[in-house]
């Protein structure tokens, strides 16, 4: 319950009081002074209108939660698709390199049987054909391999 100071216009309190430094101020017009130990508003919610923006917070809350792990199961699996995808490169580039070699060996062979009379010069070329092509794929899927390591460290925030 707050007090109430009725005074006349003069302090006999001796100046420290709230109630008479306000006297002083306004000038004395004043005599009826009412003074609350704290500050407090209330507004009267008829409509439910802050009852509203209460729910609606909490809502943007638990929105703002669901996208963070939706953001986390985005890239969990990006790093999985990347895993496998790096795995997969990996194994092509040594199938890829097998080819190579097996191929140079057919080259080879061809070539010694052509320089023997034994083979026409159209399968050398053939064989040749092939084993260009393979080489030719070769950086095409160092590349790649390359470019999926990379955004996989960028989504891990790490050094490759």
């Amino acid at each position: 319950m707050p007090e109430c100071f009725t005074e006349s216009l003069s302090c006999e309190s001796g100046g420290e009081d709230l109630s008479c430094w306000w006297q002083r101020f306004v000038g004395g017009l004043f005599t009826n002074l009412y003074r609350l130990g704290f500050d407090a508003t209330w507004e009267l919610d008829i409509f439910g209108k802050n009852i509203n923006k209460t729910e609606a917070a909490g809502y943007e809350v638990g929105a703002s939660k669901q996208e963070v792990r939706d953001v986390q199961l985005t890239v969990v699996s990006e790093v999985a698709s990347n895993y496998s995808t790096i795995r997969t490169l990996q194994h092509r580039i040594e199938i890829s390199q097998k080819h190579i070699s097996t191929e140079q060996e057919i080259v080879d062979m061809l070539q010694s049987r052509l320089d023997a009379g034994l083979s026409p010069g159209l399968d050398l070329e053939t064989a040749k054909t092939l084993l260009y092509g393979e080489r030719a794929l070769l950086p095409k899927l160092e590349l790649e391999l390359k470019q999926t390591i990379y955004s996989t460290a960028v989504l891990t925030w790490s050094k490759s």
